[in-house]
């Protein structure tokens, strides 16, 4: 599965062997394990780099991940790991996030 992940510049860049967890409203959603991470060439200026990540889905390790903070500032470990947050947006304004 390829999921694409943006981050600031100045952010740690997740790597292969790394953990990555969906945080939303009602807390821990996936935890996966990353494969592969590539730099993805944007057409256009903006103010992120944004990667494909190409993950492998571990359910199983969902009771062993620990969530810390909320969805502004999520910190997360899988198995005391620290791992990387994927904080999902809405697309539509109806569903927006007041951060």
């Amino acid at each position: 599965m390829v999921i694409y992940y943006d981050l600031d510049p100045l952010d740690q860049v997740p790597g292969k062997g790394d953990y990555l967890v969906s945080v939303g409203k009602k807390g821990i959603g996936s935890v996966w394990r990353i494969q592969a991470v590539r730099l993805v060439k944007q057409k256009l200026l903006q103010p992120f780099n944004r990667y494909s990540v190409t993950v492998l889905s571990m359910p199983e390790l969902k009771p062993f991940t620990v969530l810390k903070g909320d969805l502004t500032d999520p910190r997360v470990w899988v198995r005391g790991e620290e791992a990387f947050p994927l904080v999902w947006y809405p697309r539509n304004k109806k569903e927006e996030i007041h951060l």
